[in-house]
């Protein structure tokens, strides 16, 4: 399914070698720093990506996609700079898409922008058209979506109607909060040439929406045959149950009549029985998918130690709040209904061994047992993206998050400049400038961390400094200096380097504290 709600990963977390087992007083303050300062650098990040996505330089020959598969190569590479038409000073550009749309010889570009003073904030997308008289890219076609919040939205290129040409579908989320999907099919345009799509559907919901997406047949994958619609999913609270865990589903189908999709049936869902269904479909399903089911963090739901399940990393550390084993994560096994064996070994003494034996009772929560040791033993509960701040905030102190603000521009007299703006910042530095995501925590003093992004919002390299803040009123002036001193994080503690140290300053009207 393609499920419109994206919720928030889990954080990424850097796990720290240590020996067997070690006081742990700084580990916890570290890996709640690090938590923190990963959320704000993910979001950042991929406000950044969304802001810098999906261009190349015109014309350019689309490749031959495979059956489903619409997209060119390398269809997110380039800036926002390489749109290929020009665009109104109105128009104020989100994304770019580069995709063979109909299957020519040219790919096509799918540019998403707002109009500066739109009274109704809604996101719009428009399709430029490669014209072969005019050896050019020109607009084809636009229209307006429901969508208005610009970080949550998402264009993807799927084939709904099981015939070869790709839907264009644009999800995100309204003004109240609501999520939203359109979809545009495409049609023959009036004037007998050119592209051009019309809305087949246009959905919101308190709730989410989804693709219902099924396998296609080989004859389809083959371009033998057309296949089966999909059909798509509006689920909300079912506001008549006192169960609040009770859905009310209510299906759209493709009608070839109406050129649209139309309601189907509504039927009521119990929170129990959607619960089966996933951990059915969850036990059915292979070792690498299980091993990504139990990747992330869990706590054990009677004295809160914690396991980290790093599947990429293919390490268990194992966390009491006083001491930690990191072990390698060196095989797993399906047992034959709901569970797994995992095979690992101490990362500093490798003859030491464990067997976890886990049995998943539900979606978040399974049930642990480790050969020959029981003080591991129990139920553990999944500790979501949203619960890990707070959870470590209240469980391990020592870590301030976000102890000052920073904001505004600071320069000195070498022409160093840096621009802050929660959570971005933007730094002129030797005749170049550059642009990221920050966050400042304290660590053993006041920390910030500053990650540099490419121009399509991959991170590029990352600083990281012991920061002290002075500031001092000097007549109706407030004048800030701000120290950086270069410094790498340990589970000890922080390393500050002795060269290197930025010096830079602010200065701000005293009347403009408050605003």
């Amino acid at each position: 399914m393609l499920a419109l709600s994206r919720g928030l990963n889990s954080a990424k977390n850097s796990a720290i070698k240590m020996n067997v087992k070690k006081p742990a007083k700084n580990f916890r303050n570290f890996l709640s720093a690090l938590i923190f300062a990963s959320f704000l650098l993910a979001a950042c990040a991929g406000e950044n990506r969304a802001e810098n996505q999906k261009a190349s330089v015109p014309p350019r020959a689309a490749s031959s996609p495979a059956a489903g598969s619409f997209l060119s190569d390398d269809p997110l590479s380039g800036p926002l700079s390489q749109i290929r038409i020009p665009l109104a000073e109105e128009f104020l550009p989100l994304q770019v898409v580069n995709a063979n749309l109909d299957i020519d010889q040219m790919e096509e570009q799918i540019i998403v922008f707002k109009k500066k003073n739109d009274p109704e904030d809604k996101i719009r997308i428009i399709v430029a058209d490669f014209d072969n008289v005019r050896n050019a890219y020109v607009p084809a076609w636009e229209t307006e979506t429901r969508a208005t919040n610009a970080r949550s939205f998402s264009l993807e290129l799927v084939d709904l109607l099981g015939d070869h040409i790709p839907e264009v579908l644009c999800f995100g989320r309204g003004r109240r909060g609501e999520e939203t999907l359109d979809v545009f099919r495409k049609t023959l345009p009036p004037q007998g040439f050119g592209i051009y799509y019309t809305r087949i559907a246009a959905l919101s919901s308190a709730g989410n929406i989804e693709v219902e997406q099924k396998p296609r047949s080989e004859a389809y994958r083959l371009l033998q045959r057309n296949d089966e619609s999909f059909s798509l999913a509006v689920y909300e609270n079912d506001t008549s149950s006192e169960n609040i865990n009770d859905l009310l589903k209510v299906s759209w189908f493709w009608s070839h009549e109406k050129g649209a999709y139309i309601q189907g049936k509504r039927e009521r869902l119990a929170g129990q029985t959607i619960a089966e269904k996933r951990l059915a479909e969850l036990f059915a399903k292979g070792v690498e998918e299980f091993e990504v089911f139990l990747g992330g963090f869990w706590y054990r739901t009677e004295s809160g130690e914690i396991i980290q399940f790093d599947v990429k990393e293919r390490r268990i550390i194992f966390f009491n709040g006083s001491m930690e084993e990191i072990f390698l994560w060196q095989s797993s096994y399906r047992t034959i209904y709901r569970g797994m064996y995992l095979n690992c070994a101490n990362e500093s003494l490798p003859y030491i061994t464990k067997q976890l034996s886990v049995s998943v009772s539900g979606m978040d929560s399974f049930e642990l047992a480790v050969k020959g040791e029981e003080g591991w033993d129990g139920q553990y509960k999944r500790l979501t993206g949203e619960m890990q701040a707070s959870y470590l905030t209240s469980k391990f102190q020592g870590t301030a998050l976000e102890p000052v603000r920073l904001s505004g521009l600071y320069k000195n007299e070498n022409g160093m400049e840096i621009y802050f703006s929660p959570p971005r910042f933007t730094m002129k530095e030797n005749g170049s400038e550059s642009s990221g995501g920050y966050a400042v925590y304290s660590f053993h003093g006041l920390i910030l961390e500053m990650k540099f992004l490419k121009n399509n919002g991959r991170v590029d390299f990352q600083r990281t400094y012991r920061l002290t803040l002075n500031e001092e009123k000097q007549g109706r002036q407030i004048l800030r200096t701000l120290f950086l001193q270069p410094a790498e994080l340990k589970a000890s503690g922080v390393d500050v380097k002795a060269l290197g140290e930025i010096r830079l300053q602010q200065i701000v009207e005293a009347h403009t504290l408050g605003s």
